[in-house]
């Protein structure tokens, strides 16, 4: 007897439909054990730097392996703490300065703000010549008479429900005339409840920053509990095959090439920038090596930066030119000039893939998501291609559309 037999594209949609349930379903897991799966991925990854030296130690060094593993593990901690007491110490720096620059964005704003009606009048006047902008231009430049809607002078009535209404200071009062029910709003008033949240962005951008900073370091001890017992269920006469070799030699590869150049770039940053006599140089310079860890958006972050310090301490605007000209100069060359070249195919990810991904980990993780973001991902991309079903997803991650007509037909009998 014959079995019902579904057709290709339902057999499609319902492997679709299973996989969106089951990463659904693993992403809440992730999200709710994220106190645990981040120092337990952040470790997996810092044991692919670390297991080679232990392996060195032992075989060619000649060492015991429990030597070895001490030896390893007092480095280890030796870095993380160097780091640790850098990263704490930039972001402390930050945050003690995140109030002044505030302010001088509120400036910075402020003076923009200031010369948009004039610049409106301007273009009305060249595009539309007449009284056409007048309305408006008026409420700004506080020009506004208290005149009738004819020209003619209020009454006595007028005059007293006028006084009776609370004025509305500054240019962005509201004109509302009681006749026709019309309203006129000035521009700066619509620009001004605009720029109204730009403020804080600085200061809740730091704060985030020096929270995620602060987790990670006091989770230093669960990561090096994780990279212990990494490390000892390591052992240097076996060799990964097959999947497990490749994920090896990519990700470790990745990990390298992405210290090296965040190294460089950091150091960089920090010469120009000391060099150059800005305040809080050394933690701009410990900020761009962390944030080029970032795909894409983490370069173009240290790059902004230093512009409401620079703001802050230099009255010549070319000054600021140079702080922001300069580090980008570094960031573009090494990010995408010189590293590309070193990587070569890399983690064989789209751009949209890696962006995809960051604000996919970045939502369940946060920043140490973000960070940890590329290679997870790479991860999730080899391991698809070795399964039919999953390949073509793998295809779309690094940027290619599948042929599903390769796909073998599925047998009717």
């Amino acid at each position: 007897m014959n079995q019902p037999s579904i057709s290709r594209e339902q057999s499609w949609l319902i492997t679709i439909s299973l996989v969106i349930l089951a990463s659904t379903a693993v992403a809440g897991a992730l999200a709710y054990t994220s106190s645990v799966m981040v120092p337990l991925v952040l470790a997996i990854f810092i044991s692919y730097m670390v297991t080679p030296m232990v392996n060195y130690l032992q075989v060619h060094a000649r060492m015991p392996r429990p030597i070895s593993l001490f030896i390893t593990m007092l480095f280890v901690m030796a870095i993380l703490t160097v780091f640790g007491l850098l990263i704490t110490y930039s972001t402390g720096q930050m945050l003690e300065n995140s109030e002044e620059y505030q302010k001088q964005l509120e400036n910075a704003a402020n003076q923009v703000i200031e010369k948009v009606p004039r610049v409106l009048e301007k273009v009305s006047s060249w595009v539309m010549p007449g009284d056409s902008m007048s309305e408006v231009t008026s409420a700004d430049t506080g020009d506004n008479d208290d005149s009738g809607l004819n020209g003619e002078a209020p009454t006595e009535t007028e005059s007293s429900v006028a006084d009776d209404e609370p004025a509305e200071s500054g240019g962005g009062s509201v004109d509302t005339k009681q006749e026709t029910g019309e309203q006129s709003f000035s521009v700066s008033e619509i620009i001004q409840k605009f720029s109204g949240t730009i403020p804080t962005s600085v200061g809740a951008i730091l704060t985030g920053t020096a929270n995620a900073v602060v987790n990670i370091v006091s989770n230093g001890f669960l990561v090096l509990v994780f990279i212990l017992f990494l490390i000892l269920g390591a052992t240097p006469d076996r060799k990964p095959k097959g999947i497990f070799a490749e994920i090896d030699e990519k990700v470790r590869r990745y990990i390298v090439i992405k210290i090296v150049s965040s190294a460089i770039t950091g150091t960089l940053v920090a010469i120009i920038l000391i060099s150059m006599k800005l305040d809080l140089a050394l933690a701009f310079g410990v900020l761009a090596f962390l944030l080029n860890f970032i795909p894409s958006i983490g370069s173009v972050i240290s790059t902004m930066l230093p512009i409401p310090v620079a703001m802050v301490q230099y009255d010549s605007r070319w000054m600021v030119l140079w702080v922001l000209l300069l580090p980008g100069t570094v960031q573009m060359v090494v990010g995408n000039i010189i590293e590309p070249k070193v990587m070569g195919d890399g983690l064989d990810l789209h751009p949209i893939t890696i962006l995809v991904a960051l604000i996919f980990w970045g939502l369940l993780w946060g920043i140490p998501g973000m960070f940890m973001a590329a290679p997870i991902t790479a991860v999730i991309k080899i391991v698809s291609s070795r399964f039919e079903t999953t390949r073509p997803a793998a295809e779309l991650m690094a940027g290619r559309f599948p042929d599903f007509d390769e796909a073998p037909e599925q047998n009717t009998g």
